[in-house]
Order: C-alpha cells, then structure tokens, then sequence
C-alpha cells in the first residue's frame, strides 16, 4: 500500500512539472507574440497611407528584424516553421523594394511599367503578423 501512495505522489509530481511547463511556454508565447506584433502592424499602417515602402523599410527593418529574432526561440513544430517560411518571403521582396523616385526615373526611361512590389510586401507583412495569432 505504502508502494502504491508513493507512486501516486510521483504521478502527480511529473504530471504538475509537465502543467507548469506547459503554462509556461504558453505564457512566454504570448509575451513574445506581444512584443511581435507593434512593429509589423506600425509598418502595415504606414504603407497603407501610401508612404514610400523603401523609405518605410528604412526606417523599420531593424525593428521587424529584432522581433522577429526574439518571437522565434518561443515557437516550435508548425508555427515556428510557417515563421520561418513568412519571414524567408519578406526577406526576398524586400530585396526587390527601391525607392519610389528611381522606380520612377525607370519607367520614364524605359517607358515600360513595373509592378508595385508594395503589394507583395504588404502580404508578406501579413503572413507576418498571422503567424502571431
């Protein structure tokens, strides 16, 4: 009997460490997915104002970036995954942004448009912050 009421205080110990594991992680998530969200949704807001998207990444990459690094050590499986798939795609259009005014020079040279890439960025900047969610 005495072999049976330790087992069950054992049981019950991992089963405690394994709640308060969980509540943590948890907890840690959303602090991160806290900090996470401000800079993506501060950047989205100035594009949909019609702000250059050079000068707006210019201004903002390196806070996108930061959260980025720190919102990704707290997920893991699927989530961390889908992060990393979103974050790889802002990477690239963000490499195709230039400044309005060369666009501009180009297409006048050129005479041949091209597209505007702040559509591309503002949906990388979603998958972004859905990642958050």
């Amino acid at each position: 009997m005495e072999i049976l009421t330790a087992l069950a205080g054992v049981v019950v110990t991992i089963i405690g460490c394994a709640i308060s594991i969980a509540v943590y992680r948890w907890q840690a998530t959303t602090a991160a997915a806290t900090a996470y969200r401000p800079p993506i949704a501060e950047t989205l807001a100035e594009l949909a104002k019609g702000v250059d998207a050079h000068a707006v990444l210019n201004r903002r990459e390196v806070a996108i970036e930061s959260a980025v690094l720190l919102f990704r050590p707290a997920l893991r499986g699927r989530r961390a995954a889908r992060l990393d798939t979103a974050w790889s795609e802002f990477r690239r259009v963000r490499a195709t942004i230039e400044p309005g005014g060369l666009a501009y020079l180009r297409e006048q040279a050129t005479g041949v448009r091209s597209d505007d890439p702040t559509l591309r960025l503002t949906a990388a900047l979603h998958e972004l912050l859905a990642v958050a969610s």
